[in-house]
């Protein structure tokens, strides 16, 4: 008998235990000004953003590296300017985290090769052909045609039809196919007509214990500071990225909304 309630006794905490991790991540939802499409695809939340002399396709999760928490930022660019372009991703712009509380956080993207020190790019590569690449492949065999009025973006939040994206999903899977795939994205000289894509790490504040370093507008003091499992299920924040492309300022929203 107690062997039997002791069973029982397992087998309710084991299945807490699943109900527990069974929570989906919190994904987060671009949105952006004239000029950015913000859509699904495959579940991947990404946003399109077009200048006059380049097109980009980007999308930011959170991922642990070492122990700490990152915000990794994807980045598909291509330049369609006629003249050749350096892509720096350390000047390429910041991102600022808001918690609930009101409190703000600034931080610079994260040295390439701290990163590597964790995870190689060819790790990083192979994150990015199977989660993007996967879905902008599938996605592409599906574009919708100008005839097709039941596929639908996101325009500021907005539902519009698909045929009046920028040639689709077709396309962009055609400059993501062509890209120079550098896992961590580093310095490259874009040159016209040509494009790139790869990862961008952005320290979070809220993970870095004191004296782990990070490079913030605003040194983190007095914080609970939280645990990767606990950032990945939280939607007490939302980040906002300023970016720079040329002459071209730019800024994103990043809101949270639960996952599937």
């Amino acid at each position: 008998m107690l062997i039997m309630v002791v069973y029982g006794l397992v087998c309710l905490c084991s299945c807490a235990t699943t109900r527990s991790t069974s929570i989906p991540p919190t994904v987060y939802m671009p949105a952006g000004d004239d000029g950015t499409y913000s859509y699904y695809l495959d579940g991947q939340p990404l946003v399109e953003v077009n200048g006059e002399s380049y097109s980009m396709l980007m999308s930011l999760e959170p991922v642990e590296v070492a122990g700490d928490i990152y915000m990794r930022l994807w980045v598909l660019y291509k330049n369609d300017s006629d003249e050749a372009v350096m892509f720096d991703p350390g000047s390429f712009g910041t991102l600022s985290t808001e918690r609930t509380s009101g409190r703000v956080e600034v931080a610079n993207a994260e040295s390439p090769t701290r990163i590597l020190d964790s995870i190689t790019a060819e790790e990083n590569a192979k994150v990015i052909a199977q989660i993007f690449g996967g879905a902008l492949l599938a996605a592409s065999r599906q574009s919708p045609s100008n005839s097709d009025a039941d596929n639908y973006y996101i325009e500021q939040n907005e539902v519009h039809n698909a045929a009046a994206s920028i040639e689709g999903t077709e396309r962009w899977y055609g400059i993501y196919k062509t890209s120079v795939d550098s896992g961590i994205l580093r310095r490259n000289t874009v040159f016209p007509g040509t494009s790139i894509n790869g990862f961008i790490y952005y320290p979070f504040a809220w993970s870095r214990k004191p004296g782990r370093g990070g490079d913030f507008s605003v040194t983190p003091k007095g914080m609970r500071y939280l645990s990767a499992s606990e950032y990945k299920i939280s939607k007490e924040f939302r980040h906002q990225l300023e970016f720079r492309v040329g002459q071209d300022s730019r800024v994103l929203l990043f809101s949270p909304i639960a996952g599937e």
